[in-house]
């Protein structure tokens, strides 16, 4: 289908009409003896035929994307529902009555735009039928007219016939080679104008954000207010915080506190609905989008991988021919220049506060709370080979970064006993030969992938809310090895696992309520120590459970 419309249909179509006209040209001249008006009245007609497809094919360029919506739609239920995975709950629910009623309600919206456009398809042949016989019929009377007066021999008329016939198939061709030509360029155009967004991130005017070797900026967000479209109430509430270079910081809370919606508006992919968002105190608007992503890796709950090769999909930002070249330059731009974002230029004269909604420490300064205890960051580097072990130090300088990489993270055996090893596909459901992965192994490929952009931004949206405990306390202690000298920013709902972050952010109803490292919250004795304890009571009973067991067992 995309070649046929992108790429073949249009040349295709092109073809076919170039040929039409030179066709049409030389009947013309073999015409243009006869008479003048017959010329004439078969390019009005032509001419009435192309208006009428264009016309129709406005209609679809309006509404293409409404049916493709549907067909989207159609071919998720189908795929999804036929997939290994599905299987189970589609039968163990009894699904298929709901699914065909959810087909069936799509193919309902769907036919309605089919018979509209048929209708069009209609109209063009109906038109184009009755402007052909009107104009072939009035040049085979004229003919005829002409034979009857002697001023056509028999051998003549039988000429002229067949070239007014093939002139009538000439113009229909072009007839149909323009309306094909502009039905292709507008799925050109589309395809065009995507290309564009995605080379230019959507954005005119907003200039490159270039970080300056081994910075990591500090971020700040400045009575920052977020509302979805269409919703009643904001999620984020006139936050207040700053992120400082080199910080673990955890986002903790119930369901609906708007953590993950912090996380997107850090990443970019939301602008705030009231307030600015600064990187080094210089507002984030003032720079593209894709230039700020470009500095962020993460490891998320529902981790994604395609249906590549593993390297393939480790290196999803297209950095293999850096593998090996030593440090990386963040940001490294096309034009080779590079913009130096110098740390506190442009703050504001107040410190950013942290709002604690209903608290007695509301207005404390954030910074002042579980304050960073780390070096200032180096090099922005994931390794640092003065400061750990000979296993990881060559991240930057070894001659395959990949491989380093999957060693960090504990999977370089795993790859290694593959046959094809990082060349071996991912995905059952779409190569014979391919590898699926466990829930462990997932995470642990996305640290590999999080290390090898080696952006000094590091977002962890809830990585092991899916692993048993064991795993879940390697990978936790494998992130906080490898986000020294990162900004991390760590959502997380076992509050256990905050234990290693500089500072823990509660919040409540889109701002947050407490603010501190995970001692002095405690000590706090607020929310957050409540939750900290409910969830030790539950883990303690587990554990005396297990045991019990274990023991009923050896008896």
């Amino acid at each position: 289908m995309w070649s046929r419309d992108y790429n073949t249909g249009f040349l295709g179509a092109f073809s076919a009409c170039a040929t039409a006209v030179i066709g049409m040209a030389l009947y013309t001249g073999m015409l243009s003896g006869l008479s003048l008006w017959i010329l004439l009245l078969v390019i009005a007609g032509t001419v009435v035929d192309h208006f009428v497809g264009i016309r129709c094919n406005k209609w679809d360029a309006e509404n293409r994307h409404k049916w493709m919506v549907l067909d989207y739609k159609m071919v998720y239920l189908s795929r999804s529902t036929s997939t290994y995975e599905a299987s189970k709950d589609v039968h163990l629910y009894w699904m298929p009555p709901w699914l065909r009623k959810m087909f069936n309600r799509e193919l309902k919206q769907r036919l309605n735009y089919t018979v509209r456009q048929q209708g069009n398809y209609f109209l063009i042949g109906a038109v184009n039928g009755f402007t052909r016989m009107f104009w072939e019929g009035a040049a085979y009377l004229y003919l005829i007219f002409l034979v009857c007066q002697e001023e056509l021999t028999a051998a003549e008329f039988v000429l002229y016939f067949g070239v007014i016939t093939g002139f009538a198939s000439w113009c229909s061709s072009i007839v149909q080679g323009m309306r094909q030509l502009h039905e292709k360029a507008s799925y050109v155009e589309e395809q065009r104008r995507f290309f564009e967004k995605l080379k230019k991130g959507g954005e005119k005017g907003k200039e490159e954000l270039v970080l300056k070797e081994g910075h990591v900026p500090e971020i700040s967000f400045v009575h920052v207010t977020f509302r979805y479209e269409g919703a009643e109430h904001p999620v984020i509430r006139d936050l207040n915080l700053t992120l400082k270079p080199g910080e673990n910081v955890a986002l903790v809370g119930l369901n609906g506190a708007g953590k993950t919606t912090f996380i997107k508006l850090l990443c970019g992919f939301y602008d705030p609905t009231e307030g600015e968002i600064l990187i080094d105190g210089v507002n984030r608007t003032r720079y593209s989008k894709d230039s700020w992503l470009r500095y962020f890796s993460g490891v998320f709950q529902d981790a994604e991988l395609f249906p590549l090769s593993l390297a393939e999909n480790l290196d999803l930002g297209g950095n293999e021919g850096k593998m090996g070249d030593g440090e990386r330059t963040y940001g490294e731009g096309t034009d080779g220049g590079e913009k130096e974002m110098r740390s506190g230029a442009g703050q504001p004269d107040e410190e950013v506060m942290c709002n604690k909604a209903g608290s007695e420490g509301a207005g404390k300064p954030c910074g002042e709370e579980g304050s960073n205890d780390r070096d200032e960051p180096g090099a922005g580097e994931i390794c640092r080979p003065e400061k750990r072990g000979s296993e990881e130090s060559d991240c930057n300088g070894a001659e395959n970064r990949m491989e380093a990489c999957l060693r960090m993270a504990d999977l370089e055996e795993k790859v290694g006993k593959l046959p094809r090893g990082l060349e071996t596909m991912f995905g059952k459901g779409s190569y014979e030969e391919a590898v699926d992965f466990s829930g462990g192994e997932l995470q642990k490929l996305m640290l590999a992938r999080a290390l090898y952009k080696q952006a000094p931004l590091l977002v962890l949206d809830e990585p092991t809310a899916a692993l048993d405990p064991l795993m879940e306390s390697e990978l936790y202690e494998r992130y906080r090895r490898f986000s020294e000298h990162k900004t991390t920013v760590f959502i997380s709902h076992r509050l256990a696992s905050t234990r290693f972050c500089d500072r823990i952010l509660l919040m409540e109803e889109g701002a947050v309520a407490e603010c501190g490292p995970h001692e002095e919250l405690l000590e706090q004795d607020g929310k957050y120590a409540w939750m900290f304890r409910l969830q030790s009571r539950y883990y303690q009973k587990k554990e005396a459970q297990r045991e019990a067991g274990l023991e009923g067992e050896e008896v």
